[in-house]
């Protein structure tokens, strides 16, 4: 549906495992609100999650798992996320 205002969060706590693989867990909240004054911290979604990355010379392949914590109604409560490089 989109909107016209939008708050993101994460943390993410990374660490070498054994020479090219790394792990990584994360929290991410988050949410998009039709207006401004429509936000409100109690309105957004939280989950955390946890993955690998190969770290390599061109940048890292990463495998991530995911779990909501306060999913709604027909929300995926779960996901598997492959992706090339870091958001930050």
């Amino acid at each position: 549906m989109g909107g016209q205002a939008v708050g993101v969060w994460n943390q993410e706590l990374r660490f070498p495992i054994y020479k090219l693989l790394h792990g990584g867990i994360y929290w991410d909240a988050g949410n998009v609100f039709a207006t401004a004054g429509e936000f409100r911290l109690s309105d957004l979604r939280h989950s955390v999650g946890a993955g690998l990355r190969f770290v390599l010379p061109f940048g890292a392949l990463r495998f991530d798992w995911a779990e909501a914590l306060n999913a709604q109604i027909n929300d995926e409560t779960t996901r598997w996320h492959f992706s090339f490089g870091y958001a930050f």
